[in-house]
């Protein structure tokens, strides 16, 4: 995996923590940390139409924004900290502008590689409950109206920096 990518599961997720990564557009089992980070990868899916796949780490294209136990589902998510900011209205320059714009503490921002900004928000202490988490993420949604407000949800996925989710669209 680039390091860029590594660098951002690092920021996302503990050493002990299970992560869903995945390099195509399906959700699959959640790996551990450590072998998300490099090496061969198993992705197996819940969809028993889509076959097992194997992949290396530097093809991955996505990983929850916090930690999963089992499938990629809200409800497998285990700890809930981070939070995504999507934006896919304007120009990559008035897009990172309404993000300084609003002050809001930033951890890192991903470039899709396509049309849109990934910021996220992650927080050193956990929040104790999902019901929390998302009354949270509406609050401040409601703030950032230009954000997707479809991309709230604790297992929402957002891209790696590093990859390449086609060839000349790298995403940074």
């Amino acid at each position: 995996m680039d390091p860029t990518g590594q660098k951002l599961l690092k920021l996302l997720f503990n050493e002990d923590e299970t992560v869903c990564v995945s390099n195509k557009k399906y959700p699959y089992h959640s790996i551990p940390l450590k072998n998300a980070l490099e090496g061969r990868i198993t992705l197996v899916s819940e969809d028993s139409d889509q076959p097992t796949r194997y992949c290396d780490s530097k093809e991955l294209l996505m990983v929850a924004i916090n930690p999963v136990q089992g499938f990629r589902k809200d409800l497998n998510v285990t700890r809930f900290r981070s939070f995504l900011w999507e934006i896919d209205v304007g120009n990559l320059k008035s897009q990172i502008g309404y993000l300084k714009h609003l002050k809001i503490p930033l951890s890192v921002q991903i470039f899709s590689g396509n049309k849109s900004i990934h910021a996220l928000t992650v927080l050193d202490q956990e929040i104790p409950d999902e019901k929390t988490y998302r009354h949270l993420y509406q609050w401040a949604l409601n703030i950032m109206t230009m954000c997707d407000q479809n991309c709230k949800n604790p297992s929402r996925s957002t891209r790696i920096p590093g990859a390449y989710r086609e060839p000349g669209k790298k995403q940074r």
